[in-house]
Protein backbone atom coordinates (compact mmCIF):
# COMPACT_ATOMS: atom_id res chain seq x y z
CA UNK A 1 0.00 0.00 0.00
CA UNK A 2 1.45 3.32 -1.04
CA UNK A 3 1.31 6.54 0.97
CA UNK A 4 -1.28 7.96 -1.40
CA UNK A 5 -3.54 4.96 -0.83
CA UNK A 6 -3.14 5.28 2.94
CA UNK A 7 -4.19 8.94 2.80
CA UNK A 8 -7.22 7.97 0.73
CA UNK A 9 -8.33 5.62 3.49
CA UNK A 10 -8.99 8.54 5.81
CA UNK A 11 -11.48 10.01 3.35
CA UNK A 12 -13.62 6.84 3.29
CA UNK A 13 -16.44 6.13 5.71
CA UNK A 14 -16.13 3.55 8.45
CA UNK A 15 -18.53 1.20 6.65
CA UNK A 16 -16.46 1.38 3.46
CA UNK A 17 -13.33 0.61 5.44
CA UNK A 18 -14.96 -2.40 7.08
CA UNK A 19 -16.02 -3.72 3.67
CA UNK A 20 -12.47 -3.25 2.38
CA UNK A 21 -11.07 -5.02 5.43
CA UNK A 22 -13.40 -7.99 4.93
CA UNK A 23 -12.44 -8.21 1.27
CA UNK A 24 -8.75 -8.33 2.18
CA UNK A 25 -9.45 -11.06 4.75
CA UNK A 26 -11.11 -13.12 2.00
CA UNK A 27 -8.07 -12.55 -0.21
CA UNK A 28 -5.82 -13.84 2.57
CA UNK A 29 -7.95 -16.96 2.94
CA UNK A 30 -7.76 -17.54 -0.81
CA UNK A 31 -3.97 -17.08 -0.81
CA UNK A 32 -3.58 -19.53 2.09
CA UNK A 33 -5.61 -22.15 0.22
CA UNK A 34 -3.55 -21.59 -2.93
CA UNK A 35 -0.36 -21.90 -0.91
CA UNK A 36 -1.46 -25.20 0.61
CA UNK A 37 -2.35 -26.61 -2.81
CA UNK A 38 0.96 -25.48 -4.26
CA UNK A 39 -0.32 -22.80 -6.63
CA UNK A 40 1.06 -19.85 -4.65
CA UNK A 41 4.78 -19.69 -3.94
CA UNK A 42 5.05 -16.10 -2.67
CA UNK A 43 4.29 -16.15 1.06
CA UNK A 44 5.13 -12.47 1.60
CA UNK A 45 1.81 -11.46 0.06
CA UNK A 46 0.04 -12.66 3.21
CA UNK A 47 2.22 -10.42 5.37
CA UNK A 48 1.49 -7.41 3.15
CA UNK A 49 -2.25 -8.04 3.29
CA UNK A 50 -2.17 -8.34 7.09
CA UNK A 51 -0.37 -5.00 7.30
CA UNK A 52 -3.05 -3.46 5.08
CA UNK A 53 -5.70 -4.74 7.47
CA UNK A 54 -3.81 -3.22 10.40
CA UNK A 55 -3.64 0.14 8.62
CA UNK A 56 -7.36 0.06 7.88
CA UNK A 57 -8.21 -0.86 11.46
CA UNK A 58 -6.01 2.01 12.68
CA UNK A 59 -7.90 4.49 10.51
CA UNK A 60 -11.22 3.09 11.74
CA UNK A 61 -10.12 3.50 15.36
CA UNK A 62 -8.94 7.07 14.72
CA UNK A 63 -12.31 7.94 13.24
CA UNK A 64 -14.11 6.41 16.23
CA UNK A 65 -12.01 8.45 18.65
CA UNK A 66 -12.65 11.65 16.74
CA UNK A 67 -16.42 11.09 16.94
CA UNK A 68 -16.29 10.78 20.74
Amino acid sequence: MKKKEIRELSSKTINDLIVTCNAIKKEIAKIIIERKTGKQKNVSIIREKRKEIARILTVIRQKELIKK
